[in-house]
């Protein structure tokens, strides 16, 4: 293992507790919106709001742990103020909805990109840079086809990257696990 290994690998070592919850909860929340897209879509603002605020919590208390981290903090805040809003208000408009889901999903890209660019040397780290493209493409379509989009397809692209993130998460649990 040599000196980059070592000091991700020292740094995800603490955090492997939060990498196991957000991780089951984002594929248990991404399995529950792929079986039920229309009934998540009526009722996005709670589903999708209680969603992000798990993770977005799960992010900031992450970013503190064991050094700080600006960019998983900010992530994190985004996140989570995300999820806060849907929650408080579950009557927004669906362009509302679709804006903020637009947000959270290039939020989301960047940071899975940005991550698997920093534990590079880790095995395994090309999972996460596939989850990070996916997510990107997500976006991108989500982007320009927003208004085009009926309350099935907005359902799937919130549960298939859900799942997707979640998987992420449990691989780099995994490969934290070996490292250590």
């Amino acid at each position: 293992m040599d000196q980059v290994e070592a000091l991700v690998g020292k740094k995800l070592q603490a955090k492997q507790t939060w990498l196991l919850v957000a991780g089951i909860l984002a594929i248990l929340g991404g399995v529950i919106t792929l079986f039920h897209p229309v009934l998540t879509t009526l009722s996005l603002g709670l589903v999708l709001g209680s969603l992000l605020i798990i993770i977005g919590a799960s992010d900031l208390v992450g970013a503190f742990r064991p050094n700080f981290s600006l960019w998983v903090f900010l992530i994190g805040l985004v996140t989570f103020l995300a999820g806060l809003a849907l929650v408080l208000n579950p009557r927004l408009s669906i362009a509302s909805i679709l804006t903020i889901l637009i947000i959270y999903l290039w939020f989301r890209a960047a940071s899975e990109l940005l991550f698997a660019l920093r534990v590079r040397p880790l095995a395994g780290w090309g999972w996460i840079m596939f989850s990070g493209i996916v997510t990107l493409v997500l976006a991108i379509l989500v982007t320009f086809n927003a208004f085009e989009l009926g309350t099935l397809y907005i359902g799937f692209v919130i549960g298939f990257q859900l799942l997707l993130f979640g998987v992420s998460l449990l691989i780099i649990r995994s490969m934290v696990k070996k490292a250590g």
